[in-house]
């Protein structure tokens, strides 16, 4: 049997919550929920693919969530940075500062 054919499917990780099985026409809201989400922030690909898999499940996620992030006009905007900076601590002395 077709796993899209089940509302709920097995999660293997949490067995005590099911995942959401989507359907095509509800896979693109869900990217835009949770990738555009101002809390979220335009994650890194491996972050939005473990965030989404821990609710939802539909075919070919993995590729569609990749695409989705590479067309991402923000993100190509903004892209990697490209230097390293090194982190200084700044010393507190009371409270704010």
């Amino acid at each position: 049997m077709d796993p899209a054919n089940y509302e709920n499917l097995k999660n293997k990780q949490e067995s005590d919550n099911p995942l959401r099985v989507l359907k095509r026409e509800q896979v693109e809201f869900i990217l835009k929920a949770v990738y555009e989400d101002p809390v979220s922030g335009h994650l890194g690909e491996r972050a939005i693919i473990d965030k989404i898999g821990k609710q939802y499940y539909w075919n070919q996620m993995v590729a569609d969530i990749r695409n989705f992030i590479k067309g991402c006009d923000a993100c190509q905007r903004q892209g990697k940075p490209k230097t390293k900076e090194l982190l200084y601590p700044i010393k507190i002395t009371q409270p704010f500062d």
